[in-house]
This record gives C-alpha cells, structure tokens and sequence, in this order.
C-alpha cells in the first residue's frame, strides 16, 4: 500500500512538473527520444557527406568549448545541456568512428550532477560494447569523473550546510530567547515602522555585532551607494581604530572603490602594500596587514560593498571569505525586501497624495489655484527637475502653472504650437508621452532641449476637448519607470475632474463680474478693481471710451448690428489690455480701460486703440462698411487726483470735451486745464 501511495505521489508530481514546466518538458521527451532512437538505429548505415558531417562536429565542438568559459556564456539549464548530449550521442550512433571519442569529454557536461553523470555514461557504453571494443579505458574514466564529481557534490552540501548554520544566527527576532507570550505578541504587531529606512539600518547593525564575531575583523562596514554625492555613504560601521571613520562618504573615486567598481567583483589584498588614504576608511595614516571589499548586489545592479581589513598579513582565511561573501547574500535578500516595501509605502503615499487632491479640490478653487496644487502632489509622488501644466489656446501653448521656474520656461510663457517639439507633439497626437532617451537635438518646447532626457507627459481633456497637459521633465535618462507611468495617469484623471471643476467655477463667476455680451468686466467689478488700484498707489491712467454716433448706428443698421460693433470694439480692448491693465464695459456704448505705467506712455496707447478702430472693417449683412471711431477721455493717477471718484470725474470731463471737440480724438485732464479747449 505504501508503494502504491508513492507512486501516486510521484505521478501527481510528475503531472504538476509538465503542467507548469511545459517547455522543459517538451525539450526532455526530445532528448529521450533521440537517445532511445540512437540505440535501435545503431546497425543502420545512412551515407552523409563529409562536409555536413566536419559541420555538425563543429557545432557540436563549439557549444561544449562555450559551456567552460567563466562566466557561462552558453549553456547553463540542466535541460539545454542534456538535449545536447542527447543529439551527440544520436550522431555517435550514426558515425562511430568519427564522433565516439567527443561522447566522453561530454559527459564533463554533467560533472556538477554525478548520478546523472554515471546513468548518461551507459550510452557510450553501448557503442563500446556493440563495436567489440576494450571498454576498460571507457570504464577507469567514467568511474574516476564519477568520484570527482561525487565529492565536489558533497564539498559544495557543506558550504550550503555552514551558511544555513549562519543564517540562523542572523534572525532579527531570537524566539527561543523569549517567553512564548512575548513572541506571539512579536509576530501579531508589525514588524516594520511607517518608513523602511530605520528597520534596514538595525538589520545591517544586527549583521553587524554578529558577523564582527565570526572574522574578527580590524574594521568593518557596509556602504551604498549614494548619487547624490557620487560615492559611497558609510550606512553602518565598526572598527577597532579611532581613525575609521563609521560615518559620511568614501569618494568613488578612491583607489580602492574605484578598482572594485571597475570589476565588479570581491577584491582582496592577502597582503596589502599600500597606505590607509589609499583606502579612504582612516583619517589617519595606520597599519593595515590584509583588505577584502565584497560588493553587494540585488537583481543584478550593484548597490554597496562590505569592507573589512585586519592587521595581520593574510588575516582573512578561507572561511572567513565565504562568510563575507554569506553576508553579501544576506544583505542582498535584506535590500530587495526592504526596497519592495519602501516601494509599497511609496505607493500608499501616492495614493494618499491623490486622496488629498480630491478632498482639496472639492471645493471652489481657481483654475489656476487647482494647477498649482494638482502640480503639488505630482511633487509629492516623485522628485523631478520640472513639472508644469500647459494649456493650448489656437496656436499658442500657453504654462499655466510650474512647479519650479526656469530661465526656459515660466507661469505665463508661451509657445507656438506649430513649432516641432514634443509638447506640441502631445497636443497633435492626443497621446501620452513616455520616453527616457531624448537626444539634446530634439526640442523638448517651442525650438530649445534645455538637458531634458526624460519626459512624462499626459494630455488632459475638458469636455471631451484637449484643452490641457501634464507634463514631468528630468535631466536624467530614463528616469520615469511603467510604475510612474501608472501612478500619474491616475493624477491625471482626478486632476480632469479637478479642472473641469474650476472652470466651471471660474464661468460661474465670470457671468457674476463680467458683461454678458462683451466677456469684459461689468461696471460694478470695474468699480472694484480701480479701488484696488488706487490702493496700490502705482501710476496708471483711466480712460472713458465712448463710440461716436452709435445711436445713429442703432438706428440705421439695428441692434443686432449694433451688439457686433460693441462686441468687435471689446476685443480689441481686450487684446490691448493683455499687455498690462484691464477693460470693462463701463455702461450702453462706454466703455472703461486701466493702462499701467506713466501718463506719456498712456495718452500713446489710447492713441494706438483710437487708430486701431478707425481702421477696422466692419461690414453689415448686406456688404455695406460702416466706419467706426472712437473718443477717449483720460485721466492718470496720481498726478491728475488721488481718489477713484475725482479720477473718473475727470477722465469723463476730458471725454466731454472730446467729443464737443469734434470726436475721433484722445484727450487727457491735462490738456482741458491748460486751456487748449
């Protein structure tokens, strides 16, 4: 019955084996097969030309020469390498003479597994005994390669036996030590703090006081790298010698680091010349017999080196080594735990980040406000040279918002759209922008790369319409991972419905301060800001627009007409107050515009809108041009009066007497005291 039970046991780990396994499974049923069919096929004769026989041995001759190189090129499956033995030993079968002497270097294939090395031996074997030839040779050396292999095997079971003996050593937590409520209680609380960091550095300080007990050593301490400073941080150190310095950085570009960085490999110096500032561990010049320097890998990307000397000459025996090197091991499984659940902070972060710019933007913000704080978080959820949200107007790209200004590029500037970059790319694809190769030609935004490499960016639209983007810039290459990627296309949406929030928001409060067949400011907020400005105390003019016989306009043409006149005058305020100031419509045809800057400068820009009117086409529905001018009152604070209601007083005198003058014309509260009219 117990037979049976193994059997079965064997047969459902048989099944799961090819279930999961499917294509070591396929190449191990090959392999049997050419090995079963160079048996049956040993009496047949099949004629194959010289030529693709020298070939097949070459190839053959190849792939075993490439398995002993050092660093594995080739082969390192235990599947790849039987199937290979598999198709030699076939040809063996077919060309005795030719390929039976390659079957036995071979079997060195299988030297790190000796059972299987004595099993595969049989094969050889056959062809030995079917050509009647003396298989005593054959046999010393199958028997001899056997023995090697077997106590190499059993070489490699002990040094797995010790380091599993160490590692029982390094438990962060010794529960034998505790009462056994203590340790339950351990294993129900958390076993790491809210930030990584510190628990790492106790782990590495626990290797530390147990490994300093092991070697013995003069000093020791492991380092990581830091590209902040371009070397290696001292994270935890200990040393016998009051020069060592457990703390701050060792230059990459000392002697010692530089050498083992360039070999990516355990440096070891069993009597070692040189002087301790060679080392870059010692203010002071000491005695040094011995020095070994284990780098510290995880996944494959060099991340530190454990250091350790001693003062004797060869101080560092054969164990102590492979302790070292135990200890890199560990320190490697430590690292890639801890840099897995600092990931997962970062992310609950992340997504607390997002928790708050929904719960900040709930309410009633500006769009411009939301632009800062959506640009806030994105700070937040990963360090970057520049983050800005821009925003596209016709042909222009407009920076909305910018988490940290640069002479390239400011809240407010703006770029053409039609120019070939990147950012203008985004806006015509509609498209996400992922990329960590950018080359120094290629324009990042309007016709410049300011050193940018990397760029993450997202379009954003409102209303169904790509209005917006969201663009992440980083000097280094490919600086932005899938992980970033994802996180940020989440900002992104909560970052919409952000935006579609304010805007609506700023509408509401458009139709609350501005004229509603105009888009300028309406009278009660025109009021408002000219008390703003006169608070401020900072020169500026006022002038009172009035559009000549608009009346007769009406009259002529129709109200309809009449609202396009209005209209078509408000936009071109509204394009030359863009430069500094504001316009509003002060009441039926007035209307009310604020120029920044000295009186000269203001009587010379009502005299460019004036101009600017006068030669405006402006065409009924049936082709016929009306002719539109204009008279400006102006009045400047603070030299023609200190109060908004003396200021609008006397900038609808000097409008008075504009159009009593004949119309068409700028005339400032200056001129009218002088007596000219």
């Amino acid at each position: 019955m117990n037979v049976f039970s193994n059997f079965t046991i064997q047969v459902q780990k048989l099944k799961r084996y090819i279930k999961y396994r499917k294509k070591d499974s396929i190449l191990i049923s090959i392999s049997f097969l050419f090995l079963f069919l160079s048996v049956f096929t040993s009496k047949f004769e099949i004629q194959i030309s010289f030529f693709l026989s020298l070939a097949v041995l070459i190839f053959l001759s190849l792939i075993y020469f490439l398995n002993f190189l050092p660093f594995e090129l080739f082969i390192s499956k235990f599947v790849l390498k039987f199937l290979i033995f598999s198709f030699f030993v076939f040809f063996s079968f077919l060309y005795k003479d030719l390929f039976l002497l390659f079957s036995f270097p071979f079997l060195l294939l299988f030297f790190d597994s000796p059972f299987i090395l004595l099993f595969l031996s049989l094969f050889p074997f056959y062809i030995i005994i079917q050509l009647n030839q003396n298989f005593i040779p054959y046999l010393i050396y199958v028997l001899l390669l056997f023995l090697l292999s077997y106590f190499e095997k059993r070489k490699m079971i002990k040094i797995i036996e010790e380091k599993e003996k160490i590692s029982s050593k390094l438990r962060l937590f010794d529960i034998e030590k505790m009462p056994k409520e203590k340790a339950i209680r351990e294993l129900k609380s958390p076993l790491y703090p809210e930030k990584p960091v510190p628990l790492f550095r106790f782990a590495l300080n626990h290797l530390k006081e147990v490994y300093k007990q092991i070697i013995f050593p003069n000093s020791l301490a492991f380092i990581f790298y830091d590209p902040a400073s371009d070397g290696f941080r001292i994270e935890v150190g200990f040393s016998k010698k009051k020069a060592f310095k457990d703390k701050g950085i060792i230059p990459s570009y000392s002697p010692l680091i530089k050498l083992a960085t360039q070999r990516n490999e355990k440096i070891y110096f069993p009597e070692f010349s040189g002087s301790s500032f060679d080392i870059g561990f010692y203010t002071s010049d000491i005695n040094i017999g011995s020095v070994c320097l284990v780098p510290i890998y995880s996944d494959g990307d060099l991340y530190g080196f454990i250091y350790a000397d001693k003062e004797e000459i060869r101080g560092f025996s054969e164990s102590d080594l492979k302790f070292l090197e135990f200890l890199s091991r560990e320190i490697s499984l430590y690292l890639k735990f801890f840099i897995s659940l600092k990931d997962e902070h970062l992310l609950a972060v992340r997504f607390r980040a997002l928790f708050e710019l929904a719960k900040e933007t709930a309410g009633k913000l500006k769009l411009k406000e939301v632009a800062e704080k959506i640009l806030n978080i994105a700070s937040l959820l990963k360090e970057m040279d520049v983050a800005c949200i821009f925003e596209k107007k016709d042909d222009v790209i407009k920076v909305v918002a910018v988490n940290k200004e640069k002479e390239w590029i400011r809240e407010g500037s703006r770029f053409m759209h039609s120019e070939d970059s990147i950012i203008s790319l985004l806006f015509k694809s509609a498209f996400p922008i992922f990329t960590g190769r950018i080359k120094s030609s290629v324009p990042v935004i309007g016709r410049i790369n300011p050193d940018i490499k990397s760029i993450l960016a997202f379009p954003i639209r409102i209303e169904g319409k790509l209005k917006f983007a969201l663009a992440l810039f980083s000097r280094f290459p490919d600086y932005f991972d899938e992980k970033d990627k994802e996180i940020f296309e989440f900002l992104v949406n909560q970052a919409q419905i952000s935006l579609e929030k304010a805007i609506l928001f700023e509408k509401t409060l458009e139709l609350a301060i501005k004229d509603s067949l105009t888009g300028l400011y309406n009278h009660r907020t025109f009021q408002e800001k000219l008390m703003e400005y006169v608070k401020r105390g900072m020169p500026f003019s006022l002038l009172l627009i009035d559009v000549d016989h608009f009346k007769k306009i009406n009259d002529t043409y129709g109200h309809p007409f009449g609202d396009r006149v209005l209209m078509r005058l408000a936009d071109i305020l509204k394009n030359e107050t863009e430069k500094g100031g504001l316009s509003a419509r002060y009441g039926g045809e007035e209307f009310a515009v604020i120029i920044e800057g000295s009186k000269e400068y203001a009587q010379y820009r009502a005299d460019e809108i004036r101009r600017r009117v006068e030669k405006e086409e402006i065409y009924t529905d049936e082709g016929e041009r009306v002719f539109l001018t204009i008279s400006v009152g102006l009045a400047t604070f603070p030299v023609d009066g200190k109060e908004r209601r003396i200021l609008i007083e006397r900038a609808d005198r000097a409008l008075y007497i504009a159009k009593r003058s004949g119309r068409n014309r700028v005339v400032s509260w200056a001129q009218e005291e002088m007596g000219l009219f």
